[in-house]
């Protein structure tokens, strides 16, 4: 599936800041990539995150977004 929208984020911002921004996008018909229901139980989310990041147009990082790393 082609995503118009990753959206990169931090635990921490996912109950706030993640879930609405997701629930508006998605109101407006936009392809949103989001680990809820982008990602299945096994799945690398390192290989996920850096495939889908690499095809999308947009990407959003949430306010805490880029200050974990991902995981090796």
């Amino acid at each position: 599936m082609m995503y118009d929208v990753f959206i990169c984020h931090a635990s921490e911002d996912k109950e706030g800041f993640v879930r609405s921004l997701v629930v508006q996008l998605q109101g407006q018909h936009v392809a949103v990539w989001n680990d809820d229901f982008s990602l299945q139980l096994g799945d690398s989310i390192r290989h996920n995150y850096l495939t889908c990041a690499d095809d999308v147009e947009n990407q959003v990082a949430s306010p805490a977004g880029f200050e974990p790393a991902l995981p090796p």
